[in-house]
């Protein structure tokens, strides 16, 4: 585990990223 922290955020911008397309994507599936 040696990775630089400037990587960090970037990590977590794309698990949100991911989270919130899950997010929509379900409430799509199940508002309709």
């Amino acid at each position: 585990m040696s990775e630089p922290p400037a990587s960090a955020p970037l990590l977590d911008l794309l698990a949100l990223v991911l989270i919130w397309g899950l997010a929509v994507a379900a409430l799509i599936a199940f508002g309709d």
